[in-house]
């Protein structure tokens, strides 16, 4: 009797170790030039192209993953960088080189009339930051912004307390009438 258990739990570990069957892939990623990636994505896809395992590249541009029988290859992905997939078949060891993305990447500003590249931006742009306004004693946003940015003022309308204030950007003759007055 003891020794059927023995080999019945003999049998059930060795059916274990063969169905989870786990490897380790390791490799090492380098730009055009040669030189090493830090922080490029390994993802370990299956045959249903879902994410099963994940790594990162470390500052040598070494990685390792431990994948299952289930995955079918390794997607590599770098910010500015082309993606690539690399079926892994039988493979223990896979380098690659990743090579500049073809689909540049615009730089875009944002304005309080609205969105365009910073290329074809031709006017003075002042950023005024939460960490400007963060210390001033005021109660209202339009209060923070009188004398945080050149030009803008935020006139009172009235003399009463709490009442909306009219914020001018570069006074009224600069922008149209509606632009120049944005009540807040």
């Amino acid at each position: 009797m003891r020794k059927t258990f023995i080999l019945l739990l003999l049998s059930i570990f060795l059916i274990i170790q063969v169905f989870a069957q786990n490897r380790t892939i390791v490799g090492k990623i380098t730009d055009d030039k040669g030189q090493p990636l830090a922080g490029v994505s390994i993802n370990a896809l299956g045959a249903d192209k879902k994410v099963i395992a994940t790594a990162v590249s470390g500052s040598n541009g070494e990685y390792t993953i431990h994948v299952g029988e289930s995955v079918k290859g390794l997607q590599f992905s770098h910010i500015g960088l082309d993606e690539q997939y690399i079926p892994i078949g039988n493979k223990g060891v896979i380098n690659l080189s990743l090579s500049a993305s073809s689909k540049d990447l615009s730089e875009v500003v944002v304005t309080g009339y609205g969105l365009q590249k910073k290329s074809n931006t031709t006017a003075a742009i002042v950023k005024v930051g939460g960490e400007q306004l963060a210390d001033k004693p005021f109660a209202s946003i339009d209060q923070m912004l009188q004398g945080a940015a050149a030009g803008v003022q935020a006139v009172a309308t009235t003399g009463q307390p709490g009442a909306n204030q009219q914020v001018r950007i570069r006074g009224v003759g600069s922008f149209s009438l509606a632009a120049s007055q944005l009540y807040m």
